[in-house]
C-alpha cells in the first residue's frame, strides 16, 4: 500500500510538471512510475487510471512538439542537402556547417520527442554524404591527433620515470609543484587527440601524477604542524626586554622561512597569524626606535 501511495505522489507530481510545461521531467518520472509499477503483483483500478491518464497526456504533448519541431528537422535536413550540392570551398568553414547542423539537431531531441527513424535515417545519411568534400582536412587532421597521443604518452611516461627517480628521496613541495606546472603546461600543447584516446591518456596521467600530489600533500600537512607550532611559540614570547623579544622573533622568523609551504589555503592565513602574534609581543618601544637608527 505504501507503495502505492508513492506512484500516486509521484503521477501528481508529473501532472503538475506537465502543467508548468517542464514535459520532458515529467515524462521522466512517468517511466519512473511505470518501471516501479511493473514490479507490484496487481495494479489497483484507480492507479491504472491515473497511469493511463498521464500516458494520455503524454502522447498528446509528443504529437504537439513533433508538429512543431518535425518542419525544423526538415529544414535541417534541406540544408543539409544544399550543403553536399554546394560544398564550401574551405573544408574548416564546411566541417563547421555540418557541426552547427548537427548541434541544432540535437538540440530539437533535447527539448522535443527525438526525430522518427525515416528522419534520422535520412538526415544521417546526408551527413555521410555532406562530410566527403572534408576527408583529406579530417585525415590531416587525425594524423595530428595521432601524434599528440603519442606526445601525452611521453610526457606520462617522463612523469612515471621522475616518480621512479626520486620516490625514495622526494624533492621538496615547492619543486614537485614547479615539475608537475611544467608537464601539465607540455600536456596542454599537445591538443586535442581522438576521442577513443582521450579518457585512456587521462586517466594514465593522473595516475602518474598522483604519486607526486600525494607526496606534495604530506609535506604540506608536516610543514603546516611545524608553523602552527612556530605560531604558538611567537604568542608566548613575553619577555621584559623588548630587544629580546625582536631578537626571539627573528630566530623563529628565519625558522619559518626555512619551512616549506603548507598548502595554498594554509600559507598566508598562517602567516597573518605569525604575524598578529609576534606584533603583540615585540612592538618596538620609541626608546628602541631610536637606537635601532643610531
Amino acid at each position: 500500500m505504501e507503495t502505492n501511495q508513492h506512484l500516486f505522489k509521484e503521477l501528481e507530481a508529473a501532472e503538475k510538471l506537465f502543467s508548468d510545461g517542464s514535459i520532458k521531467n515529467a515524462q521522466k518520472r512517468l517511466r519512473n512510475v511505470l518501471k516501479e509499477s511493473k514490479a507490484l503483483d496487481k495494479i489497483p483500478n484507480k492507479l491504472r487510471h491515473k497511469i493511463n491518464a498521464a500516458i494520455s497526456k503524454s502522447k498528446y504533448f509528443d504529437e504537439i512538439s513533433s508538429f512543431a519541431t518535425n518542419p525544423k528537422r526538415n529544414d535541417l535536413i534541406n540544408k543539409l542537402d544544399d550543403l553536399i550540392k554546394n560544398p564550401n570551398n574551405n573544408p574548416r568553414k564546411h566541417a563547421h556547417k555540418i557541426h552547427e547542423i548537427h548541434t541544432q539537431w540535437q538540440v530539437l531531441d533535447l527539448s522535443s520527442k527525438p526525430a522518427s527513424k525515416s528522419q534520422w535515417l535520412n538526415f544521417n545519411d546526408l551527413t555521410k554524404k555532406a562530410w566527403e568534400p572534408c576527408k583529406e582536412y579530417f585525415d590531416e587532421i587525425k594524423q595530428i591527433k595521432v601524434k599528440n597521443a603519442l606526445s601525452r604518452n611521453e610526457i606520462i611516461n617522463n612523469v612515471n620515470k621522475f616518480v621512479s627517480d626520486n620516490s625514495i628521496k622526494w624533492p621538496n613541495s615547492k619543486n614537485l609543484i614547479i615539475f608537475l606546472q611544467k608537464t601539465f603546461k607540455e600536456w596542454q600543447k599537445y591538443a586535442p587527440v581522438l576521442d577513443e584516446d582521450l579518457d585512456k591518456l587521462k586517466k594514465l596521467y593522473f595516475d602518474a601524477r598522483k604519486p607526486i600530489n600525494d607526496e606534495i600533500k604530506r609535506q604540506e600537512n608536516e610543514n603546516k604542524e611545524k608553523k602552527i607550532l612556530l605560531i604558538k611559540k611567537v604568542a608566548e614570547i613575553s619577555n621584559d626586554d623588548n630587544k629580546k623579544n625582536i631578537s626571539e622573533f627573528i630566530k623563529l622568523k628565519d625558522e619559518w622561512s626555512n619551512i616549506g609551504l603548507a598548502g595554498k589555503k594554509n600559507e598566508k592565513k598562517m602567516w597573518d597569524e605569525f604575524n598578529k602574534n609576534c606584533l603583540l609581543y615585540t612592538s618596538p618601544s620609541p626608546r628602541d626606535l631610536s637606537t635601532s637608527r643610531m
